[in-house]
């Protein structure tokens, strides 16, 4: 899409296409993101294997969630080196927008020693915050309370990981070369993440099964909470690996989602004063007061301007009566 941007690393000591080719899965085509159409995949290798759907089946508003159309792969099912591939979406100007949501459909294989890692952005990719981080769930660490030790698990050194010593680019006239960069990338998992690596990252982390054509196929939806009313917001998709299987994105997109509140809304108390009632709540939104004189054969109807309020008075000029709060 434009605005978005992409960058792939490789090892130099592994054999490496330059030559542009859409029917070469090992040419510089494929060697990181790229656009592809669901015919042109098909054509890959292991399509056998990435045909496979999820497994239960996903859907998204009554639609059967599969890649469609044109999508984003990041395809190394035959590309035996190491690699590591970052996409950059554009800022989004999220000003006016709360309860910001990550929503797209993740047609992805674990690898044992592979990552695929989504993060965000509230301020033009200068710095990273979590989504989820995808790894072999035999690689998380588990700290003393069996939660994911984050330090541990982005730190511990790991011999299969990929180690990246090369930027690929294109030159003043288009053709694809390698570029020396100042320090490797890669020997563990927190190598290739942006966000600061701190255990604030556990509750991110997610764990999956090696090898399976059908586990990792779902969809993602995210809550961003930095995201709200900002005004440069981009996101992160990040994979890397040695021989590591694919990763197709799709249906990605942006939502406000109102928080739908887990609690009955309950009345504090209620007092009497001087032959005034005072019923008293938590304010919110949506929430009314509701009056009925009898629970063995209720009406319940609703206590005048109370929509949105924390408290409401009445005469009590009824031998009983009873309260209660409804959420619209």
């Amino acid at each position: 899409p434009e605005g978005w941007a992409v960058k792939s690393y490789v090892n130099e000591a592994d054999a490496i296409n330059l030559d542009e080719d859409p029917d070469d899965w090992t040419s510089i085509t494929y060697a990181g993101w790229t656009s592809v159409s669901l015919d042109r995949w098909k054509s890959s290798p292991y399509w056998i294997e990435k045909s496979e759907a999820p497994s239960p089946p996903v859907f998204v508003n009554g639609k059967a969630q599969f890649p469609d159309g044109n999508f984003l792969i990041a395809d190394s099912s035959l590309r035996n080196a190491h690699f590591m591939t970052v996409l950059e979406t554009k800022d989004f100007d999220l000003g006016q927008h709360a309860n910001v949501h990550l929503g797209f459909y993740s047609h992805y294989c674990q690898n044992q020693d592979n990552s695929a890692n989504v993060e965000y952005s509230i301020d033009g990719g200068e710095t990273w915050l979590p989504v989820i981080y995808m790894l072999d769930q035999d690689d998380v660490v588990a700290g003393d309370d069996g939660t994911a030790d984050a330090v541990a698990t982005f730190e511990n050194a790991q011999d299969d990981v990929a180690l990246l010593d090369n930027l690929l680019y294109q030159d003043e006239d288009d053709w694809w070369d390698v570029e020396l960069i100042d320090e490797p990338i890669g020997g563990s998992y927190g190598a290739f993440i942006g966000a600061p690596i701190d255990e604030s990252l556990a509750p991110h982390i997610s764990g999956r099964v090696n090898d399976s054509q059908t586990e990792s196929k779902r969809y993602e939806l995210h809550r961003l909470p930095e995201a709200d009313n900002q005004s440069k917001v981009r996101i992160r998709f990040a994979m890397n690996g040695t021989w590591s299987w694919y990763w197709a994105v799709d249906n990605f997109g942006l939502y406000s989602i109102e928080e739908t509140p887990t609690t009955a809304p309950a009345i504090d108390s209620i007092s009497s004063n001087g032959g005034v009632v005072t019923i008293a709540w938590p304010g919110a939104a949506g929430v009314r007061l509701q009056k009925t004189s009898s629970l063995a054969n209720p009406n319940w109807a609703d206590v005048p301007d109370t929509g949105g309020e924390s408290s409401a008075k009445e005469v009590a000029d009824q031998a009983e009566a009873y309260y209660r709060l409804i959420r619209d």
